[in-house]
């Protein structure tokens, strides 16, 4: 059975939102552990934008599909494995040792 892996990259609907919030179908990375995305009905996902383009501490830039981007590690969310779609890539290890690093300043981990 298959099912969304630590790093890989997935079309994921993320409206309705509220304020600030990042909105619409957009690409996200899953950022959960692979036994809670095999077992559980929910996943935690960090979006994908292509308009930011300055780098913060809690951002991983990234390129899809030729397209320059960065992972938003603020902007994490937990979303019901329905609101995932078609799987459009994988992180490499460095991207993911990036992520990590990123998940920690952003929620304040040693």
């Amino acid at each position: 059975m298959s099912y969304p892996k630590r790093g890989d990259i997935y079309w994921v609907k993320l409206d309705p939102t509220v304020g600030a919030e990042i909105k619409k179908t957009r690409p996200s990375v899953i950022v959960s552990n692979d036994v809670g995305n095999q077992y559980s009905n929910i996943v935690i996902v960090a979006p994908i934008t292509s308009t930011s383009k300055k780098k913060f501490s809690f951002t991983v830039p990234i390129i899809l599909e030729q397209v320059k981007g960065m992972i938003l590690l603020n902007q994490i969310k937990a979303v019901d494995k329905g609101r995932v779609g078609k799987q459009i890539g994988m992180c490499d290890i460095a991207t993911i040792d990036q992520i990590d690093k990123a998940l920690k300043v952003a929620l304040d981990l040693d």
